[in-house]
C-alpha cells in the first residue's frame, strides 16, 4: 500500500520507495497492463498547514494494443512528478492539486499514482508511425500480409467504365 502516516513528517521529509507488482489491486481495471513492476522512489514533505509536496520518480513498462493493427506494444514509462496534496473540506481550485480531506492522519498516495500512470500512457498507441493496420475487408494485418480482397467497384461508375472501354476499342 502507498499510505504514509502524516505524523511522521514532524521529523522531516519521508522517503517513499515502493515496488508495485503488475497484479496489484491498485492497478485493477486499467485499459493497459504492466509488464514489469512499477518502481516508485520519492520524498514527501510538509509544505505548510494541511499541505504536502511529493517529489517522485516512477518507472515501469505497460502493454497496450496498436490501434491500427491490434499488435501488442510495450511502452516504457519513466516519469518524474511533483505532486501537491491539500487538506480541507473545499476542493482545491487547481485540478492538478490532490484533495486529501480535512484532519487526515494517513495520506494515501495510491489514487494519485494510479491517475498519473493513466495520464502517462498514450491514448492512441501505434506500433510504428507507418503502420498500415488491418484490411477492412478480409482483416489481414497489412504490415505482414498482402490483402486478397477484390477491388470494390461502385455501380454508379459503370456507365463511365463502359465509355472508357468503348474509347479504348477505337
Amino acid at each position: 500500500m502507498l499510505r504514509v502516516d502524516l505524523g511522521t513528517l514532524q521529523d522531516g521529509p519521508i522517503s517513499v520507495v515502493r515496488s508495485i507488482p503488475p497484479g496489484d489491486e491498485l492497478l485493477a481495471g486499467l485499459e493497459f497492463r504492466l509488464v514489469q513492476d512499477l518502481e516508485i522512489d520519492g520524498e514527501l514533505k510538509e509544505a505548510g498547514p494541511d499541505r504536502y509536496f511529493w517529489s517522485t520518480h516512477m518507472k515501469t513498462a505497460v502493454r497496450a494494443m496498436c490501434r491500427r493493427c491490434l499488435t501488442p506494444v510495450t511502452i516504457p514509462l519513466d516519469l518524474s512528478l511533483n505532486l501537491v496534496f491539500v487538506g480541507g473540506e473545499a476542493p482545491p481550485p487547481d485540478p492538478s492539486v490532490y484533495s486529501v480531506g480535512s484532519g487526515v492522519a494517513v495520506l494515501d498516495l495510491g489514487e494519485a499514482v494510479r491517475e498519473e500512470l493513466i495520464l502517462a500512457v498514450p491514448e492512441y498507441t501505434v506500433c510504428s508511425e507507418n503502420c498500415s493496420g488491418l484490411c477492412s475487408g478480409c482483416g489481414v494485418n497489412l504490415n505482414s500480409e498482402q490483402c486478397r480482397c477484390e477491388p470494390a467497384t461502385d455501380p454508379r461508375w459503370a456507365p463511365l467504365d463502359q465509355l472508357r472501354a468503348a474509347e479504348n476499342e477505337n
